[in-house]
């Protein structure tokens, strides 16, 4: 007696899939594909950014070797009087020094020098109108007996302070070890009473004429 029911077997000739077979991989779970689009947009964003960073960096230099050196002009801006005529003018060598006197064994100026407090601010002034010249600033202090070179440090603090509160950048700026003088020093012609510090103002030797 043949079954009711046969169970069909596969043809091995057949090119046809199963039709179990179908509808066990239609119902598969599809593995998550990456989001390629948001990774290509994130890997975008990077590169315009350092493409943004790297330009704003040329650009900083380019200007830091274009800055153009002070003139005699300039001197007269700042201090209100004329370039030394016999003299030749060098802005990268020399341009401009003023010295401040302070009382002894302290970071305090001395009362009968009032324009003390207001140079750096002149100096400050100046600085922040001619943003488009080579403007480079050094301080240095000396101290003398009785007195140590961390009282010397405090007056060049106190200078540089007054410098930067004034809108010179700190990059602008640099400072020396403080020097000693003595007063026996037959070497020293100078009066070295009064314990002094001094602001040099120069261009860069990279300065365009």
């Amino acid at each position: 007696m043949q079954p009711t029911n046969p169970i069909p077997t596969p043809d091995s000739n057949s090119t046809t899939t199963p039709e179990w077979f179908q509808m066990d991989a239609a119902s598969a779970p599809i593995p998550p594909t990456p989001h390629r689009k948001f990774r290509w947009s994130i890997i975008l964003v990077v590169i315009l950014v350092l493409a943004v960073a790297t330009i704003g960096w040329i650009l900083f230099f380019a200007k830091s070797e274009q800055a153009r050196c002070l003139t005699r002009e300039d001197f007269r801006a700042l201090t209100d009087r004329d370039y030394y005529a016999s003299e030749e003018f060098d802005s990268s060598s020399s341009f401009y020094t003023y010295t401040l006197e302070f009382s002894p064994d302290s970071a305090d100026y001395t009362t009968d020098e009032e324009g003390d407090s207001s140079i750096t601010q002149r100096i400050g002034d100046f600085y922040t109108t001619h943003t488009d010249k080579s403007i480079f600033i050094s301080v240095n202090a000396d101290y003398r007996a009785n007195e140590t070179a961390d009282t010397a440090t405090m007056r060049i603090d106190k200078i540089v302070s007054e410098l930067t509160a004034a809108g010179v950048p700190d990059d602008n700026i640099s400072t020396t070890i403080p020097t000693y003088l003595d007063a026996q020093d037959d070497t020293i012609t100078t009066q070295i009473t009064i314990p002094t510090a001094t602001v040099d103002l120069r261009s860069a030797q990279s300065c365009v004429q």
